[in-house]
Order: C-alpha cells, then structure tokens, then sequence
C-alpha cells in the first residue's frame, strides 16, 4: 500500500459528486438529519449491507451479570 505521504500527495482529494447525482451533501450534525438526507440514507444503508454481507458481527447472548455499553 502506498500512502498519500509517500505517493507526494500531502492534499486531500476533492470531494467527488456521486455519477448519477451531482451534489454533495455536507456533514450533518445530527442522526435526524442524516437521515432525512438522500445522500447519508444511501450511504448508510450500503454501509450496513456491507456489515452484514462480510458477516463482520455476531449476536450473541449477553453474559450473566455483565453491563451493556451502548453504541451511539
């Protein structure tokens, strides 16, 4: 793998429009927005397909007396 650093390419890229819609959303400040946005729904919803077509979790029961951190 070759990095940015390494390549000479100290600038991050320019965000890039999706090839069948030209805008690009901005960075929303909050779950109600994200979701409500065509943009971020899509993402997440291609993210969780990955997720779970990679089998990246397993649900398994919780331990007998254990406390539950919940994810946000």
């Amino acid at each position: 793998m070759v990095t940015r650093h390494a390549a000479g390419t100290l600038r991050p890229r320019a965000l890039v429009a999706m090839p069948d819609d030209p805008q690009v959303s901005l960075v929303l400040s909050s779950v109600h927005d994200a979701l409500s946005d065509p943009h971020w729904r899509r993402a997440m919803e291609e993210e969780y397909a990955a997720l779970l077509a990679n089998r990246k979790w397993d649900l398994v029961p919780r331990p007998p007396g254990s406390n539950v951190v919940t994810g946000k």
